[in-house]
């Protein structure tokens, strides 16, 4: 059986928002007529007598999820709680039951130990082959929101152009950034532009706002940088 999962939090958020539109696709997918939570689906399994065999769950980030813009305006005290909460990032449950011949009682309906919730922000990073930057040709990845220090990853595919450029948009949403090092490394993992360094303060080294990608060759005149503040305030999804 596979089941929506009705107390994910990017539906709890929109429904604390006043709304619960069924969508073409999605966990409010429009031929989807019942929605349980675990608890809710392990007593209606057992008053109609099924035993659970076993119930997993399919996780999705808020971030890869339809609810993400949603979750993003709640309060963040209320953000917190519901990313607390069992089975936050449960997107749907997908398990096995077999029938018994009374109705079943004791049927699972907490959430085993799993990893924590927390809520993410977006980084964005877009490569200038020849063409200027692309937006179908950028690459995201993940971070926690209040963390203190993290390390964001990019995987840039191999090109047949040389590349020219790089542009980091560091966070999809407004809050402070605090940005402690930027490391290019080849696909043998050293360090491009910096020899055979292998710390990540070796590979990088310039004074606040004047960082430019190593490798890169400017014209005479120009100057390409990083968004490389050692406190940002964005103000928007972009920082070139």
């Amino acid at each position: 059986m596979s089941v929506p999962n009705a107390g994910y939090a990017g539906l709890v958020a929109e429904l604390l928002q006043g709304e619960f539109r069924y969508r073409d696709e999605g966990l409010l997918d429009r031929t989807h007529l019942r929605f349980f939570t675990r608890r809710s689906l392990a007593r209606f399994l057992g008053e109609n007598a099924w035993r659970i065999d076993v119930l997993d769950t399919v996780r999705r980030e808020l971030p890869d999820s339809e609810f993400k813009t949603r979750f993003d305006d709640l309060p963040p005290a209320v953000a917190r709680f519901l990313l607390n909460t069992p089975d936050a990032l449960a997107y749907q449950f997908i398990g096995a039951a077999h029938p018994e011949t009374a109705p079943v009682s004791d049927n699972p309906d907490q959430a085993e130990d799993s990893e924590p919730a927390h809520a993410l922000f977006t980084s964005q990073v877009f490569a200038d082959l020849g063409d200027g930057f692309a937006e179908d040709a950028k690459i995201s990845a993940t971070g926690i929101m209040g963390q203190d220090r993290q390390s964001v990853k990019f995987d840039i595919p191999v090109a047949t152009s040389p590349l020219r450029r790089l542009r980091i948009d560091p966070a999809d949403r407004p809050g402070f950034l605090y940005l402690y090092a930027i490391v290019l490394r080849n696909a043998r993992a050293m360090c491009s532009g910096a020899g055979r360094q292998s710390t990540p303060t070796a590979c990088i080294s310039a004074p606040r706002r004047s960082i430019r990608s190593p490798g890169s060759h400017p014209r005479p005149g120009s100057r390409r940088r990083w968004c490389c503040c050692s406190r940002v305030m964005i103000p928007g999804s972009s920082c070139r």
